[in-house]
């Protein structure tokens, strides 16, 4: 609810079987300045492009173990 908190459009949220360290912002609609501010909202994450077409969005979050909520307010 991080990201929701803070004016992204979350439409989904659920479990991945990819489990990582850190975290990961996959962007699939070439936006990359997006994947930046979620990135910089999560309080740091790897921003990687992965073009799909398929998907009806423009981003995947993939949370990492270390991963805690900000500590402060986010503003871009």
């Amino acid at each position: 609810f991080a990201l929701r908190d803070l004016g992204f459009d979350v439409v989904g949220t659920g479990n991945s079987s990819e489990k990582v360290d850190s975290s990961v912002v996959y962007v699939h609609s070439g936006r990359m300045d997006w994947g930046e501010l979620a990135a910089q909202a999560l309080g740091g994450a790897r921003v990687v492009a992965r073009p799909d077409s398929s998907r009806y969005l423009d981003l995947t979050v993939v949370l990492g173990r270390a991963w805690r909520p900000p500590a402060e307010t986010f503003h871009p």
